[in-house]
């Protein structure tokens, strides 16, 4: 006997009734958050001009130790150092648009400042700040997850480390420095790359990545669960970094985020992407592939970190044909407070090669007042003189 079928209709449920903004809710967590929001006090503060905020810096450098020593400098807009700046870098600094710099603390990832402030050129450059000024050094250590090779794969092992115990060792020195400090103070984040590497390990933990690589891949095969991370994890990874960047935005001091810049190696410089052709989007046939080419040299950072940096550098060492030597120059690769160059993020990705030297100035390497003679390029800017107007119409 054939069984009769089983019924696939499911049992009625009433409608959930819409609960317009003014109608109470009966759910007591509910209640108790629309409480506190109601009970929680919004204090508007008035704005007062000369409150003396620093300026939020990223620097970005290939080579060891430049990105330190620069970060360091701007430790020399003070007073003290007042005879040794530009004209409207001292009209600055006397009209408190800015504050002078009075004190150092530098949140160190890579252990090496003590060491080159006691036997090596940071602390050589640095000698006429330190005999007058305090600076303070925290030291951080950021440890990343080993790898082996197994098989033909190159896998993670297990770490012998507290990694989330240096990550939150990480983040209260910088949380406690933006707390304590004001403007007076230049903050140094050295190295927010290490960082980024970290909460990157930590986010392909979180999403179960084991194999790093597999030796004898097919052109055709696709990543598995081991070997892909899922792009939903990014967003812890990118929460993290946000709220960092934000936390020191929340400060008043002078911050100087370093980052380290990484070189792809040749080939890896060019990636096939998948564009779409044709009117019918939904057929395969209309797909094609273009292959394109990345830059040669990225930053070890998570995108739209300009957004939260006012003024953004990348140090470049260049060979000048004239001379036969190679030249020191800052990149202008974006900005707050407008420069005399172009902004290196603004020009189309295939003209920034030929017009990087519209965004370029010169650097001098062994000079203590190299950071100021930035302060001068954008002075215009910083004193409010941009030449702002009262439109078409006035009279």
């Amino acid at each position: 006997m054939i069984p009769a079928p089983m019924s696939r209709e499911k049992a009625f449920q009433q409608p959930a009734e819409a609960r317009s903004l003014d109608t109470p809710s009966s759910d007591p967590e509910v209640v108790a958050r629309e409480k506190a929001m109601r009970e929680t006090p919004t204090v508007f503060k008035e704005y007062r001009k000369g409150k003396g905020t620093g300026l939020v810096i990223g620097v970005i450098s290939l080579g060891k130790g430049r990105k330190t020593v620069f970060s360091w400098l701007w430790a020399y807009f003070n007073s003290a150092f007042k005879d040794k700046m530009g004209p409207l870098t001292r009209e600055i600094i006397s009209s408190g648009q800015l504050p002078e710099i009075e004190n150092v603390a530098c949140v160190d990832t890579e252990e090496a400042v003590q060491r080159d402030m006691d036997h090596g050129y940071l602390g050589e450059i640095m000698k006429e700040y330190t005999d007058k000024f305090k600076v303070h050094i925290e030291s951080t250590p950021l440890l990343r997850t080993r790898e082996k090779q197994k098989g033909g794969e190159i896998i993670k092992v297990d770490r012998n480390f507290d990694a989330d115990k240096m990550r939150e060792n990480f983040e209260a020195a910088v949380w406690q420095a933006a707390e304590k400090y004001n403007g007076n103070t230049l903050l140094i984040l050295d190295s927010l790359s290490d960082y980024r590497d970290m909460i990157t390990d930590e986010q392909e933990e979180i999403a179960g990545k084991t194999v790093i690589k597999k030796y004898g891949k097919k052109a055709d095969e696709e990543d598995t669960e081991e070997t892909n991370t899922d792009r939903r994890f990014y967003r812890y990874r990118n929460k993290w970094w946000t709220n960092i960047l934000m936390k020191l935005r929340t400060t008043s001091c002078w911050i100087v985020e370093t980052f380290k810049l990484e070189t792809r190696e040749p080939e890896w410089q060019w990636k096939d992407v998948k564009v779409r052709v044709g009117a019918d989007k939904m057929k395969k046939e209309s797909y094609v592939y273009h292959s394109i080419k990345l830059p040669e040299n990225y930053p070890i950072m998570v995108s739209k970190t300009d957004y939260r940096i006012d003024q953004g550098y990348t140090m470049r060492q260049l060979f000048d044909i004239k001379t036969g030597t190679f030249k020191d120059y800052i990149r202008t690769d974006w900005y707050r407070h407008p420069h005399s160059t172009a902004q290196y993020l603004k020009i189309p990705q295939d003209q920034r090669e030929s017009l990087e030297e519209k965004c370029l100035l010169e650097y001098p390497l062994k000079d203590r007042m190299a950071a100021t003679y930035l302060i001068e390029d954008m002075a215009p800017a910083i004193l409010q003189r941009s030449g702002a107007t009262w439109g078409r119409y006035a009279k």
